[in-house]
């Protein structure tokens, strides 16, 4: 019953996967959606058969699960003082994940917050200027892989694709066009060195 409240909550326009065999199917919402309103749907977005691989991994696996959200924060900034306050409002932005998240809350609007590699990504790199000395220039894969390295499998449980497009409106992040796709300009943080 709370999976399909989760769903309903979604709305009519998420992604719904009808693959049969799949092992993670009954925890999976792009399934579950799809078994909920897949007799009422013409049309929309579906997940290939291309992305369940053989060992049972799926490129678009998503669990449903019930994710915190962030609402209303009128008074967050009352006790800080003004020199310390473009500093913490900027790390504040960057947890939410953007101006938009950002502005959003403090209007008191319901909002996601991250997901667990976001988070683990937070956690593990700052982003970094071409100039910088410690800056590397990472893929999306090379950095999902070592959250999934640092965090274990199990705790990030978004696909890739998902995590990508996290990454490229990062606020600040400098990226550049490689023959293997799109590098990002990170650093360690300072306690992963």
């Amino acid at each position: 019953m709370e999976k399909e409240e989760l769903i309903r909550n979604l709305g009519a326009n998420i992604t719904m996967c009808f693959l049969e065999g799949c092992p993670r199917a009954d925890k999976c919402v792009k399934h579950l959606a799809y078994k909920m309103f897949g007799d009422q749907k013409t049309h929309g977005k579906t997940v290939m058969p291309s992305s369940l691989k053989a060992d049972g991994q799926c490129d678009q696996f998503e669990e449903a699960i019930a994710k915190r959200y962030a609402k209303g924060a009128q008074h967050i900034f009352d006790e800080v003082r003004m020199k310390h306050f473009a500093e913490i409002k900027a790390r504040v932005v960057r947890i939410l994940g953007g101006r938009t998240s950002y502005y959003r809350c403090m209007r008191g609007e319901k909002h996601a917050l991250l997901n667990s590699a976001d988070m683990y990504f937070n956690d593990f790199f700052d982003t970094a200027s071409p100039d910088d000395p410690e800056a590397m220039r990472l893929t999306t894969s090379d950095i999902y892989d070592y959250i999934r390295k640092r965090a274990g499998s199990r705790a990030v449980t978004e696909s890739i694709t998902v995590f990508g497009r996290y990454l490229s409106n990062v606020p600040d992040i400098q990226k550049v066009h490689i023959a293997s796709g799109t590098a990002y300009y990170v650093k360690y943080r300072k306690n992963e060195r």
